[in-house]
This record gives C-alpha cells, structure tokens and sequence, in this order.
C-alpha cells in the first residue's frame, strides 16, 4: 500500500480504475453464474398420467429454448412429427431416436405452427400456420410442407378480418376434408386442396356458463366422427360431419380441480385421448 501511495497521482488513479472495474467485473461474473444456476436447476415440468393403467415417460428431446411444441402427429412408420407456436419450426424424431431433428427452412417457412396433418399418400405434412403466437387473434395459413426436402406450398388462408379466428388444431376426414379448432369456440372447415375455409360448426353456448373455448379436433375413422375439445367448460364434443351437430361425450362435472382439456386423439380402437393442461 506504501508503494501505491508512492505513485505519481495519475498511476494511482489507473491503477484505482483498474481494481474497481476488476471488482465490477468479479461483481457481474458472480451475479450471471448464480442467475444460470438457478434457471438450470429450475426443475422440468414432468407429464403425469390421471388414469389407472398409464404410464408416462420422456420420448424425445426438442432443441431449443423455444421450442414450446403444440401439435404432433405419428406416421405409420412410427416417425413423429411435431412443431413449435413459437419459432416456426417443425421437428421429425426418427423411430429409436431420442432427439428431435428441425426440418430445414421450417422456421424460415413458417411463423407460429398450431396443428399438423400427415399426409401417408405421399409422405407430406399439412402446416396450420397461425400466422402470429396471438392465442386471442390470429389468420391461419394452410401448407403443405414436404420433409425431405423443407419445400412448403401454400394451400389455403385465412386472414384476420374474416371473423377474427384464433386457429389451433387440425385433423382430416376420410374424404380428405379439413378441420380447425378455433379457440373463439368454434370448428372450421376447409376443402381438401385447402382452398373455401369458412366457419362449420359452434360450440353450444350455454346461458349463464362461459365462452367455450375450442382447442383441438381429432378424427376417427371407425365412426366418422369429429371430437372437439373445450378446454374452458371442460367438454369434449362428439360431432356428427353429416350434419354438423354435437352430442357431449364427455363433461367434467366436478367442482373444484377442474382439468382444462386440451389435445385430442382417437387411438385405432376407438378410444380417444384427451390431455389436461390443469390437472395439479
């Protein structure tokens, strides 16, 4: 410290900046490490199964911190395929694999992906592109996305001044029509290539109860039945394509611990699974 104070005042001065900013430095290094210490040790939220006879267990990795994958889809191969309302990007996890793989360009092709289709004729996918992560209010956009390549076509659109739609979830019956889940409570309907999209069904509005909220669509072949869910009044409508009405076929009835039911599908048996994203 002697030799310091000896200094000329203008060495001392460096060299009193030198140690302050080294202390800032140290000051900084120590706050960012605890900071990602602790997001790293933020534990994961872990899928839990709600019925006797199920179990759950990771299948695959999605990279990316914004991820945040919504629709899925199996192929008859056994390759899922899912993608993200955040980036755009559409993920492929091989049969056996444990990490997902982005389809290259899908993020470039598309901005906020809300349900997929495959197509097993010829290996394609069928993109709902919400246009925006605006869960209140977005168009909606139909492509078909091919995943050898990253090509995407566009097939159909939807824009926001035709009847402020917020599309989420997509399925397709077996004369190729396809339908859209709209989170405003109803269900859309567009012609196999895409085009002549227009409102096709909604939810019964109950007086005294809250908006239905429309959250996803599933198919099943063994009936021609559409399901929908509502993930608000906790209802999953059974909907007959011919004639466009419903029937509840399922109601939760409880009064408190309600699930908020979301994704929707029908298993080959018939059977249909429903995820609840309120279940505690």
């Amino acid at each position: 410290m002697k030799r310091l104070l000896a200094l000329p005042r203008g060495q001392r001065l460096l060299v009193f900046s030198f140690i302050a900013l080294g202390t800032l430095a140290l000051l900084v290094g120590v706050t960012l490490l605890l900071a990602l210490l602790t997001v790293n040790n933020v534990p994961r939220s872990v899928a839990q199964p709600i019925a006797e006879g199920v179990q759950v267990a990771e299948y695959a990795i999605i990279p990316g911190d914004d991820a945040y994958p919504a629709p899925l889809v199996v192929a008859a191969d056994g390759t899922v395929y899912t993608a993200s309302y955040s980036s755009g990007e559409v993920f492929v996890v091989a049969p056996g694999a444990t990490e997902a793989v982005v389809i290259p360009g899908s993020g470039d092709s598309f901005a906020s992906v809300a349900g997929l289709v495959y197509d097993e004729a010829d290996g394609s996918l069928i993109v709902l592109d919400r246009v925006t992560g605006n869960a209140e209010s977005s168009g909606g956009v139909l492509y078909r996305l091919r995943p050898s390549d990253g090509s995407a076509v566009l097939m159909g659109r939807l824009d926001e001044a035709v009847d402020s739609v917020a599309l989420n979830g997509l399925a397709r019956d077996a004369d190729g029509y396809l339908y859209a889940a709209d989170l405003l409570g109803a269900v859309w309907r567009f012609n196999p290539d895409g085009s002549g999209g227009g409102k096709w069904w909604e939810a019964p509005r109950i007086p005294g109860s809250e908006t239905p909220v429309v959250t996803d669509v599933a198919f099943d072949p063994a009936s021609s039945f559409l399901y929908a869910t509502d993930s608000r009044l906790n209802v999953v409508y059974s909907i007959d394509i011919a004639a466009a009405a419903s029937t509840n076929f399922y109601r939760f009835n409880g009064e408190s611990n309600p699930p908020g039911l979301a994704g929707i599908t029908v298993g080959a048996d018939g059977s249909v699974y429903v995820t609840a994203i309120d279940e505690k």
